[in-house]
């Protein structure tokens, strides 16, 4: 009943038939032709490929397993931190019924996903070689939700503030990540779409209809 998984699934189908990413929303009534940001082409295309073959059951199975990667993560990033097996199955039970009341058929799953990833790499002190992957990271995740990939590379810059290792290596892999953030097919747009989102309140519903309510509250 979500209606912007559609939205979704035809950027998707767009980007494979053109060769190209949308710059024009063709899609949306309140917005047609007006200028977008499509910052999840990627998700989409993994979306419109997986619903082309399998429909709304290849989909909906595909979100159930990202969930499950993500939970399986946070259980191995904690299990790194030495929590107890007990403790942290009571931990990760709690956490998955909390998502599970967020966890939709829209791109924003890949960021429980990405997040859980990069946890994990940074818990991961027996596998130092895994911190290779933070810009492989970064830069699958500013193209499937680019929307939510600034939220990445400040987790990263976090890291380097807690971790007693100042090591010349990490702040060299953080710097690279940034820099493959931008490669998203809109550059700045995509990772700070966040300060877009006043300017299309107005003709985009969703959006619209947070503002509103936003000044109601206030």
């Amino acid at each position: 009943m979500d209606g912007d998984f559609f939205h979704h699934l035809n950027t998707g189908r767009y980007v494979l038939e053109h060769k190209a990413l949308p710059y024009l929303d063709e899609f949306t009534h309140t917005a047609n032709d007006k200028s977008w940001v499509g910052y999840a082409w990627g998700a989409g295309v993994i979306f419109y490929v997986i619903y082309s073959f399998f429909g709304a059951f290849g989909i909906n199975l595909f979100i159930s397993c990202l969930a499950i990667l993500t939970l399986f993560l946070i259980y191995k990033t904690l299990k790194n931190y030495g929590i107890s097996d007990k403790t942290n199955l009571i931990a990760s039970s709690l956490l998955a019924i909390c998502i599970s009341f967020r966890f939709p058929a829209r791109p924003e799953a890949f960021t429980y996903l990405f997040v859980s990833i990069l946890l994990f790499i940074n818990s991961a002190a027996n596998m130092p070689k895994l911190k290779l992957l933070y810009p492989l990271v970064i830069l699958f995740w500013a193209n499937t939700y680019g929307a939510g990939v600034l939220a990445g590379i400040l987790l990263l810059f976090l890291f380097i503030l807690t971790n007693k290792e100042k090591s010349p290596k990490i702040f060299l892999l953080t710097f690279l990540s940034v820099v493959l953030a931008f490669l998203n097919g809109y550059g700045q747009k995509t990772v700070f779409y966040i300060l877009l989102i006043p300017k299309i309140s107005h003709i985009q519903s969703e959006w619209g209809g947070f503002f509103k309510n936003l000044d109601a509250a206030i």
